[in-house]
């Protein structure tokens, strides 16, 4: 219940109240007949060979910072350091860059997951930061610091319509692996897994 107040808040100030009804008829439509779709990539970890250095974040810098998903749901973010690290970068005390990096599994949508060596997941730059190369430079210092745990593959997953998304992980050398399609009619979901060339419908 505290999180539905809170994600019931959170869209009211950004939108007010016709945000909020979106909210719930995305929400019932999501439980009557959906569809989501993600690219997943992968990529075998090598040294970071740049010289940009990533801050690694605590919940209470996160919060001194303002970051939106702390502020209006910190239950939930607190107890995502319990499983994941927070990365990113900070530009004259102005938060421009987060990403999670995660063992075990890569989550899609915080109901579904795959299973995964090592994930970078819920990338986010400010937009007044983007178009400069954050989040690619994000990637690569990521990776590089999976390869020097020794990982051997990390895996991040796209939505096929977010173009600036997909060329950040692409310049970041990531290579596409297979199409995860999810559909849920009146509650019951169903997860396919398709190779990263099919042609699929965008998420309805």
């Amino acid at each position: 219940m505290t999180m539905l107040l809170r994600q019931i808040s959170h869209n009211y100030r950004e939108g007010g109240a016709r945000q909020v009804i979106r909210k719930v008829a995305f929400r019932v439509q999501a439980f009557v007949a959906s569809k989501a779709v993600w690219t997943v990539y992968e990529i075998t970890p090598v040294p970071y060979c740049g010289k940009a250095t990533a801050h690694t974040f605590s919940f209470e810098e996160l919060i001194r910072l303002r970051y939106f998903k702390a502020v209006s749901f910190p239950e939930a973010i607190r107890s995502r350091f319990e499983i994941a690290e927070c990365y990113g970068f900070v530009v004259d005390d102005c938060l421009a860059s987060v990403a999670w990096l995660q063992p075990h599994s890569l989550d899609l949508d915080g109901s579904t997951s795959l299973p995964a060596e090592y994930a970078i997941y819920d990338c986010w730059t400010d937009p007044r930061f983007r178009g400069r190369g954050f989040y690619p430079e994000l990637l690569r210092i990521l990776l590089g610091i999976s390869h020097a745990r020794g990982v051997s593959s990390v895996k991040i997953a796209v939505d096929p319509g977010n173009l600036p998304s997909i060329k950040g992980v692409e310049r970041a050398g990531f290579q596409k692996k297979l199409l995860v399609v999810k559909t849920v009619r009146w509650g019951r979901t169903a997860l396919s897994h398709l190779p990263s060339d099919s042609t699929h419908a965008n998420p309805a």
